[in-house]
């Protein structure tokens, strides 16, 4: 099972701290954020993570270029579906952006979901419609099949980490690199599991974090 991380260029969330490094370099808590993420998706059980790389990839190389199961690809991509197309996964993935802070036990839960062969995206309840780097989850099919599971009635919004199947990769070409869209016609077709969070979740590059 590869593990993909998608680190795009700074927003404005947490500028100026940002001018000098991505926001996936940040560290927090004792640990860059990037790599908190490989650690867990690899002790999760995750074979190899692929870093997909926006801006600065060679501050990201330097970062990584000791670790065998790690490789770092540049990309130009301009959205999350996008940089995940130019990977080219052909096996299940997990994926999630670099600019999180997340409890290992949802990277878990996520990526065993897909070894049992489930589809799933981490959600949590959220008021906004909108936001930096938020993939609102808006087809009424998916809210539907989120508020059986959960018993939440508010909107959700996914958090950016996901378990697919290869297949999807083509849901994905199909709606233009919009992930938004292809979750949305994967929801119609498709099982697809949301999984609420229940530990620690944050987007570091957002002003409402």
């Amino acid at each position: 099972m590869k593990a993909v991380i998608v680190c795009e260029a700074a927003g404005d969330g947490i500028f100026p701290l940002t001018d000098s490094r991505p926001p996936a370099l940040m560290p927090l808590a004792g640990k860059v954020l990037a790599e908190r993420l490989v650690n867990q998706f690899l002790d999760a059980g995750a074979d190899e993570v692929v870093v997909a790389a926006g801006d600065r990839t060679d501050m990201f190389r330097t970062r990584f270029e000791s670790r065998d199961t790690v490789s770092v690809a540049e990309t130009d991509a301009g959205s999350y579906g996008a940089a995940i197309l130019e990977v080219d996964p052909s096996e299940k993935f997990v994926c999630a952006t670099g600019d999180i802070y997340v409890s290992d036990g949802e990277i878990r839960r996520v990526v065993e979901r897909l070894r049992d062969g489930e589809p799933s995206v981490l959600a949590e309840p959220s008021e906004r419609s909108q936001g930096f780097g938020f993939l609102t989850l808006g087809e009424q099919d998916l809210l539907d099949s989120a508020s059986r599971q959960t018993d939440e009635t508010e909107p959700l919004a996914s958090t950016g980490i996901y378990g697919l199947h290869p297949d999807f990769s083509r849901d994905i070409r199909a709606c233009d690199g919009d992930l938004t869209k292809a979750l949305d016609a994967a929801a119609d077709d498709t099982d697809v599991h949301v999984e609420m969070v229940r530990g620690v979740y944050s987007r570091i590059d957002s002003p409402e974090s």
